[in-house]
């Protein structure tokens, strides 16, 4: 990050529009380790500050430091607030508040069967999906290979890889492409490149996976999935086991294991009954623990609290 020096300037102008504008409350949202202008800036005018952590970052002395300034800290997830507890990031508000998602988002535009067609999907084929820019650690050659024992058991079986190709990803996609060929999953397996339809994409599969090799803060993915009222295979890592209920909103398995991945799958492909009712109380749950409404009351109630707080502070 920038020195302090080189934050000042900035900082001054931050605190500027502060004094000017009297926010109760500064919610910096890129965690501990960037904006330092914006929290010199609430240190300068005694504004509260909120810190959004969202990931698994290094945290060291200054990191620790800045901790103990600010006025809440808010974690993405469980997982996220246990790694900085175990980084020495302390703190009386270290809270967690999920991210939200709009079901409205998730309305399909366009029919399963439309969405099949164009892929080249049979419209009766199980299907299972992985969705997510292709790199290496977001496991889409474990996806492959357990797609691979899937067809040895359900020989109609279609697997689709959405997502664009990240900027460090080519040599991993090319890799991945040749698995394909290797494994003559050619004609069971559809890499579809970057799309803009994913929750219509998403509408057309019959299962969602989630193949991350490390672990992942959150998952977002994962909810849309759920959202879309399809069952989630998924990595059980970092924040991943808090988003699934295992067995009722969708089956964990240890991440990079491609035959346990490949034994959830035709789980799920293999029994209607029980893949439809994960998926609606996929859905349901989704809604209910991750929607809207819940992550505006809960940080309305954060920044009431520290407003009055402040309020009382300045009276005193």
């Amino acid at each position: 990050g920038a020195t302090l020096i080189e934050d000042l300037p900035s900082a001054f102008r931050i605190a500027q529009v502060l004094r000017s504008f009297r926010p109760d409350v500064v919610h910096v949202g890129n965690g501990l380790r960037a904006n330092f202008d914006a929290l010199l800036a609430c240190w300068l005018t005694s504004t509260p500050v909120v810190c959004h952590v969202k990931g698994f970052e290094k945290y060291g002395a200054r990191e620790r430091w800045i901790a103990g300034r600010t006025s809440a800290i808010v974690c993405m997830t469980e997982a996220v607030r246990q790694h900085c507890r175990q980084h020495g990031i302390t703190h009386e508000r270290l809270l967690v508040i999920y991210d939200a998602l709009d079901p409205a988002d998730f309305v399909p535009r366009r029919s399963r069967e439309d969405v099949r067609g164009e892929l080249g999907i049979p419209a009766h084929a199980p299907v299972a999906g992985v969705v997510g820019n292709i790199q290496e650690w977001k496991g889409q050659l474990v996806f492959v290979d357990a797609l691979s024992r899937v067809r040895e058991r359900i020989p109609e079986v279609r697997g689709v890889i959405v997502g664009g190709v990240h900027r460090a990803g080519q040599r991993y996609y090319d890799r991945l492409l040749a698995r394909v060929r290797e494994l003559r999953l050619g004609d069971v397996i559809i890499v579809t490149g970057f799309r803009t339809d994913v929750p219509d994409v998403m509408h057309a599969l019959d299962v969602v996976v989630h193949t991350s090799v490390r672990p992942e803060p959150f998952g977002r993915v994962i909810l849309e999935g759920m959202l879309c009222g399809k069952p989630v295979v998924a990595s059980a890592a970092g924040g991943v086991p808090e988003l699934i209920e295992h067995g009722r909103t969708g089956l964990l398995v240890p991440p990079g294991d491609a035959a346990a991945l490949a034994d959830a799958i035709e789980t799920l492909l293999g029994d209607t009954a029980v893949r439809t009712a994960m998926g609606e109380e996929a859905r349901r749950a989704t809604e209910e623990r991750f929607g809207l409404a819940r992550h505006v009351a809960e940080f309305e109630q954060l920044y009431r609290a520290l407003g009055e707080e402040r309020q009382g502070s300045c009276a005193s």
